[in-house]
Formats: structure tokens, C-alpha cells, sequence
């Protein structure tokens, strides 16, 4: 695919300087690199669309279940869940499920308000040696030289937002932590107190919603721990302060 856009953009690089040539000698090299590079993108692509048939093909015969495709990383988790979302098989990640009353109210909230920003941090593109891809007129899609990534946004699509979250994730939830505004580590410090046969103990549904972005289940985010410090002691002075109101 990536070889693909190269292609196109050579394509739309010929046509723009025919748009603008001048001289005739020019004019005919232009037109033949643009009939090599059209023949060429055509045995390309029937090229892969052999390869792909042939690779459903073998899928098929050979039982491969999409559980051993994900983990062999056939699949990024990230291309899945959003997907997923896309076709309307599951809620966003970060939507937490509440019980009863509270459920159907902010469901209802979040119909007629948008979401509060929850800003994990800002990341610069050098620092990732990430380049602005460009549209189809060859331009760059924007002149942005850092993001500020909102948890609470849905980036899906083929926007360059997508492209550099995934070279900000592809370094792991340990690098998205450290780099992590003071206010999403107090997001992730929350936690309610459990019910019933989990009498006791801190349920972090926010840090399982991270740790989820990267792959890892709810049984695993909870044996990690982030050791914020001040964070977790404001979680706890929040949850006391949200028993007492229940009170």
C-alpha cells in the first residue's frame, strides 16, 4: 500500500507539471513517464489483488482462526477496535458503562453535550520523525508541527491524526504515561470502590480503558501500577468524598 502512494504521488506530481509545461520536448517525457507509471501501478495492482486472493485463499483452507492472527500482529488492535466502531459492533472504549439510572442519564447527556476535552499531552512530530502526509493535490494535509491528543476525541479516517497516534502508541502505554498531562494522570488515578464480591477493592475502569488501547486486558491492567504518587491520593480523597454523597 505504501509503495502504492508513492505511486499516486509521482502520478500527481506528472500531472501538475503537464498542467504547467511549456516546452514540447518536456511535454512528451512528461506524457511517457505517465503512461510507464499507469502500466506500471496496473501490474501492480493486479499484482496484489493476486496476492491477496491467494493469501484469503490459504486463510480459508487452512483454518486460521482471527485469534491466531492477532497474535502473530497480522492485525493492529488500534485498525480493529476501530472498525469495529465504524460498523457499529461496540461503544468506544472510553464510553465507561455505568449501572441503572446513571447509565441511561448520561447516555442521554452525551446525545445533546459534547464530550469535556481530557487532554493527554501534547507530542511533538520531530520528536517521532513523523512527516505530514499529503493530500491529493500533493499538499500537505496540515502545517502542524506538534498534537494535542484529546482521549476523549475519536481520531478515525485517513486524517494524519490516526497515522501519528499510532507512532506515539507504537512506543508503548509506558512512554504515553510519561509524557502524560498531570490532568490525564489524575484521569487514570480514579477509581470506585467495589461492590458486593468485590467489597474492598479499587476498581480503575479508566486505566483499563488505556491499557486497552494497547492490547492489554482488564485482568492485566490491574497488576499495573503507575505509582503516581499525589494521583492515587487524590483518587482515594475522590472516592470517599463520592461515598459520602451516597450516604
Amino acid at each position: 500500500m505504501l509503495r502504492y502512494q508513492e505511486q499516486e504521488q509521482k502520478k500527481q506530481n506528472i500531472l501538475t507539471a503537464l498542467k504547467d509545461c511549456t516546452d514540447e520536448q518536456e511535454f512528451q517525457q512528461l506524457q511517457q513517464d505517465l503512461f510507464n507509471l499507469n502500466k506500471q501501478m496496473k501490474q501492480d495492482k493486479e499484482e496484489y489483488e493476486g496476492k491477496v486472493s491467494t493469501a484469503l485463499k490459504s486463510l480459508s483452507e487452512l483454518e486460521i482462526d482471527f485469534a491466531k492472527l492477532m497474535a502473530s500482529h497480522v492485525y493492529n488492535p488500534d485498525d480493529v477496535k476501530a472498525y469495529a466502531e465504524q460498523q457499529g459492533w461496540i461503544k468506544p472504549s472510553h464510553v465507561v458503562s455505568k449501572e441503572g439510572d446513571q447509565l441511561a442519564n448520561k447516555q442521554s447527556k452525551r446525545k445533546d453535550e459534547p464530550k469535556e476535552a481530557l487532554i493527554i499531552g501534547t507530542f511533538n512530530f520531530a520528536d517521532y520523525g513523523f512527516e505530514m502526509p499529503k493530500n491529493a493535490k500533493g499538499e500537505p494535509m496540515s502545517n502542524d508541527t506538534s498534537f494535542e491528543w484529546d482521549w476523549n476525541k475519536n481520531y478515525i479516517g485517513r486524517g494524519w491524526q490516526p497515522q501519528f497516534i499510532k507512532a506515539i502508541t507504537a512506543k508503548g502505554y509506558e512512554h504515553v504515561v510519561a509524557n502524560a498531562s498531570p490532568q490525564f494522570k489524575d484521569w487514570l488515578a480514579q477509581f470506585k470502590e467495589g461492590q458486593k464480591a468485590k467489597a474492598g477493592q479499587k476498581i480503575y475502569e479508566n486505566k483499563r480503558d488505556f491499557l486497552n488501547r494497547f492490547g492489554i486486558k482488564p485482568a492485566d491492567a490491574d497488576k499495573i501500577d503507575f505509582n503516581f504518587g499525589s494521583e492515587e491520593s487524590k483518587g482515594e480523597a475522590q472516592a470517599a468524598s463520592h461515598a459520602k454523597r451516597r450516604k
